[in-house]
């Protein structure tokens, strides 16, 4: 298989859109006016205003806050350069949006980190693969204009050390339809691949063939959806396998599989005098017999 360019991000953060820290500031300002129409607490995000690419106001950054999860970005992407570099491969960029993910406006609350976490690692565990390493992010979109309100859930890594079959077996559902979505694709560049996957502007939903440049949500949308971040720590929606919260590979034990027992069918005490073999059946036949007269 054809290895990826591999050159690092952190000498090309720029690429996919340009991740400036003017372009931070306009997301921002963006934040702080649509929280200021909602009826959240203004001493949850009004500490927003003094941040810039240098300085964090807070005590514990926010995923709110643009600056923060943009120098979360710039510390993420050569870790994770870092991480890859030393493994073998095959490289995949996969991307995955079950059906069961879709919130409706107003519910995006009630979507789950823990449940996202839980999916990707049991998949990648059922593989007993101890050199499978994975990192990303889960990134939320909004639904085009033509849908009814709702969000898409999407979670976007780079996997090393799975054949895409595999990855295709263990990530694919059995329910195909609109918004059960698994895309798999080559490693081409790897500065443009790790930037895609730490990225998370929020946009409209679109088919990757589509080349326009994508939307903005509404603002009711887009306040819903900084509201949701107000409740978490910077760097919340980063999805890691295979290693720490520095992305520093994780030296795991092969795992043992142990062969199940088949358990033993149980039956009640007083149906044993009926199973075939027993008494019963024999004295049976043999009345059977005799009513033919094929016993004396």
């Amino acid at each position: 298989m054809k290895q990826p360019k591999k050159s690092n991000p952190s000498a090309d953060r720029d690429v996919d859109g340009g991740d400036t820290a003017g372009k931070a500031a306009e997301l921002q300002l963006d934040v702080l006016r649509r929280l200021a129409s909602t009826s959240v607490n203004a001493f949850q995000w009004v500490g927003l205003k003094n941040c810039s690419p240098t300085k964090c106001v807070r005590a514990r950054c926010n995923a709110a806050c643009a600056f923060g999860t943009r120098n979360h970005r710039l510390k993420a992407a050569p870790a994770a350069f870092r991480l890859l570099e030393k493994h073998d491969g095959p490289f995949f960029e996969v991307c995955v949006s079950p059906d069961v993910w879709l919130r409706k406006a107003g519910d995006l609350h009630k979507a789950s980190m823990l449940a996202v976490r839980q999916l990707n690692r049991r998949a990648l565990d059922s593989l007993y693969n101890t050199n499978v390493v994975a990192v990303g992010s889960l990134k939320v979109s909004a639904l085009p204009e033509l849908l009814p309100d709702a969000w898409r859930l999407e979670m976007h890594q780079i996997v090393a050390g799975i054949e895409r079959e595999t990855l295709e077996r263990i990530f694919t559902n059995s329910t195909k339809n609109l918004y059960n979505v698994v895309r798999i694709d080559p490693i081409e560049n790897w500065a443009e691949a790790v930037t895609r996957v730490f990225r998370q502007d929020l946009r409209v939903w679109q088919y990757q063939s589509d080349t326009q440049e994508p939307k903005q949500p509404k603002k009711s949308m887009r306040a819903e959806y900084y509201r949701w971040l107000l409740g978490m720590g910077c760097g919340a929606l980063t999805i890691r396998y295979g290693c720490d919260r520095h992305l520093n590979e994780l030296k795991k034990q092969p795992r043992t599989i142990k062969p199940k027992a088949p358990k033993r069918r149980r039956s009640s005490p007083w149906l044993e005098q009926f199973q075939f073999g027993s008494e019963y059946w024999e004295n049976r036949n043999l009345e059977k017999d005799r009513s033919r007269d094929r016993l004396g």
